[in-house]
């Protein structure tokens, strides 16, 4: 496995990364829900909240799977913003490495969120892989959804909200206080933590998760 973190790393596999590129628009063809990947490359190495790396798994000299992932280390916390596999060597468990494989290079890590199409508003015509296939692929991981109407903030100044994707957590029993604080520090790094729709979501979580 290649790990990508520093901007010595963006040089070594400029090759990998282009391919990652591809591979990365293929996978997510929604736009709203794609994050510009220039930006991605942007805050690899730098000292961003939160700090970002990719792991890239080859074969025959060729990338097949990949993952990214936000760290925020003030509330322990990891975010795997993005995963995909080659058609051709899906049902190998190589995602569900990848996935696996998230918390090791982190210390004392309380939870791991990540997001998903829900099957309810996106369709397998909308994407290039079936909602429902995703979300049984986290479920069988051990991620539960979150029981709010989550709205993920947007992801450039050329992107809106978007309400089409759950929420999902796996490690450490959820509380309120960790729920909100992760969705504090998604929202501050994407300069919208004083919206109205955030306010909201605070609101929704005092009436459905319990306070730890």
């Amino acid at each position: 496995m290649i790990t990508i973190y520093n901007s010595k790393d963006i040089n070594t596999y400029e090759k990998e990364l282009k391919e990652f590129e591809k591979i990365y628009k293929n996978a997510f063809p929604i736009k709203n829900e794609r994050e510009p990947f220039k930006n991605i490359i942007k805050r690899i190495g730098t000292n961003s909240c939160p700090k970002t790396k990719i792991n890239l798994i080859k074969e025959n000299n060729s990338v097949i799977g990949w993952i990214i992932i936000d760290y925020y280390p003030e509330i322990n916390t990891i975010h795997p913003i993005y995963m995909a596999v080659k058609k051709e060597y899906r049902k190998q468990w190589i995602g569900t490495n990848l996935l696996n494989n998230c918390p090791d290079t982190y210390k004392n890590i309380k939870h791991i969120f990540i997001e998903c199409e829900d099957p309810s508003k996106i369709t397998e015509k909308d994407n290039n892989i079936n909602p429902n296939t995703r979300l049984k692929f986290y479920k069988k991981l051990w991620y539960n959804i979150v029981p709010i109407n989550y709205i993920q903030p947007p992801l450039s100044k050329w992107r809106s909200f978007e309400k089409k994707l759950l929420l999902l957590h796996k490690w450490e029993k959820l509380d309120r206080n960790a729920l909100k604080n992760f969705l504090y520090n998604l929202y501050k790094w994407l300069n919208h933590e004083n919206s109205n729709l955030l306010k909201k979501l605070f609101k929704e979580i005092e009436n459905t998760i319990y306070k730890e």
